[in-house]
């Protein structure tokens, strides 16, 4: 079980298990809503999607806030860090980064997930099950833009975190620069990574930019 909390302590993977996992999570009271407006008279296809949207994004954002703590910060009480090159990132400053990111492919999810929504209803299908099957496939899309997005972004964080550690070890302040240095060495580093000390190394041997 042990490799498993390693696996989730992995910043890009508790993103994605607690991105879905709201999303999920926030469907449950949504979709419960949705089914309300039955009994309070609304049968306007566009109400309820209207009610559909506002309830997700109140309820998914809390429950994000709450896991995104869970997975990444509380740790930090602990002395456990799970993303050294995010280490120095607040809780807020963190959790809205991540939001940010989401915001962006919001469009798409829910372009997707009320759009088939609506095309279901229309269909004869239920709201409620039309709301579910709307928004596991726009998550599902969504999730796997997102994955790319932030493969790329944690890539770029660890080349810079590694420039930091070489420009360390050539002189600068000791501290977490050497602690990583000393990581990499050891092979503990994020899998992930690419050998970003010795690109670094050779980037500035080469008078090249290191956070390209």
């Amino acid at each position: 079980m042990k490799w498993l909390g390693r696996l989730y302590g992995r910043r890009i993977v508790n993103v994605n298990c607690n991105v879905l996992l709201a999303g999920f999570l926030a469907l449950v009271p949504t979709i419960w809503i949705v089914s309300l407006t039955r009994e309070l008279g609304i049968h306007n296809k566009f109400g309820i999607v209207a009610v559909t949207f506002v309830c997700d994004i109140v309820f998914d954002v809390v429950i994000y806030f709450v896991l995104h703590w869970l997975a990444n910060h509380l740790p930090r009480r602990w002395g456990w860090v799970s993303s050294k090159a995010y280490q120095h990132l607040s809780f807020v400053r963190d959790a809205t980064l991540v939001q940010f990111e989401r915001m962006v492919m919001a469009p798409v999810l829910y372009v997707v997930a009320l759009g088939l929504q609506m095309l279901l209803m229309h269909s004869g299908v239920g709201r409620e099950w039309a709301t579910a099957w709307g928004f596991m496939v726009g998550l599902t899309i969504t999730r796997t833009m997102h994955t790319v997005w932030m493969l790329r972004a944690e890539r770029r964080a660890w080349r810079e975190h590694a420039a930091a550690a070489v420009l360390a070890a050539q002189g600068a302040p000791a501290g977490v620069a050497l602690e990583a240095v000393a990581e990499k060495a050891a092979g503990r580093a994020d899998p992930l990574a690419p050998p970003t000390i010795q690109e670094a190394a050779s980037a500035l041997a080469r008078g090249d930019s290191i956070t390209r």
